[in-house]
């Protein structure tokens, strides 16, 4: 994993929970299980732990944990970031626990942000019902989880802005997400349509997003992406985001722990 401070990486951890909350919340000392009934993200529906120290009573706990996953009809998923104890890591890979995938958190200080002056100004879209539409067509909220992502919304702390670019006919040409907390801005769902990809359409709705961010008094931007994700990183790289940590996801065998 990346070498990050850990407060930075508590803060960052702290501020995503709250702008991507889950449905439901629950503690057992620093360990964290978030789910989520209406949407299906692993982000959203998995054991997360908040202190390296909490390691009492592992095997027990993960298996307390994942009956509550079972019982809610999710599968059982652990996501590892570096708060994670590494002996909750070493249970979980002895009982065949297999890594699903890996995600990058970056950050870009938006006072060395270079390309401020060429972003598109954009008044955040007030209509939610019409975004998550445009969203589903874009194909970065799949219809199943159109619910899911309007109770997202509607549960977020924070203040949300979500942008939206449509040619002159109403088509969708990309959507993205902006979530200010304090000095702090999270980007979500940055998407373009799958069809017009390549045009400029990712990085215009991203700039709107982050002189958004400027202007609102944020001094920093966060997101995640997938570290398979190349076309996305480049597009980050480019912006000027910078990793800060990364997180892995686990997921018990054939979903359950036995």
């Amino acid at each position: 994993m990346t070498d990050s401070p850990l407060p930075t990486v508590r803060r960052l951890e702290a501020v995503g929970f709250r702008s991507w909350p889950s449905a439901t919340t629950r503690y057992d000392g620093a360990w964290c299980l978030r789910l989520t009934a209406s949407h299906s993200s692993k982000r959203l529906n998995s054991i997360n732990c908040l202190d390296a120290a909490d390691t009492s009573d592992i095997d027990r706990r993960l298996r307390s944990a994942a009956r509550e996953f079972e019982n809610f009809g999710r599968p059982v998923i652990l996501r590892q970031t570096p708060l994670t104890p590494q002996p909750l890591v070493d249970v979980a890979d002895s009982n065949g626990w297999s890594r699903i995938d890996t995600t990058d958190v970056m950050r870009l200080d938006l006072a060395s942000w270079k390309h401020a002056d060429e972003a598109v100004i954009r008044v955040p879209h007030q209509d939610r019902g019409h975004w998550l539409d445009q969203a589903v067509a874009i194909g970065e909220v799949t219809e199943l989880r159109r619910a899911g992502m309007a109770e997202l919304l509607a549960n977020v702390q924070g203040e949300v802005a979500l942008f939206l670019a449509e040619d002159a006919n109403g088509s969708p040409q990309a959507v993205t997400m902006a979530v200010r907390f304090a000095d702090l801005l999270g980007l979500f769902t940055i998407a373009s349509h799958p069809h017009l990809r390549g045009q400029g359409h990712g990085r215009s709705i991203l700039r709107s997003a982050l002189a958004w961010g400027v202007k609102t008094g944020a001094r920093r931007a966060w997101l995640s992406v997938e570290a398979t994700n190349t076309p996305a990183r480049t597009l980050y790289d480019a912006e000027g985001f910078k990793p800060v940590y990364d997180y892995t996801y686990w997921q018990a065998p054939d979903g359950h722990f036995d």
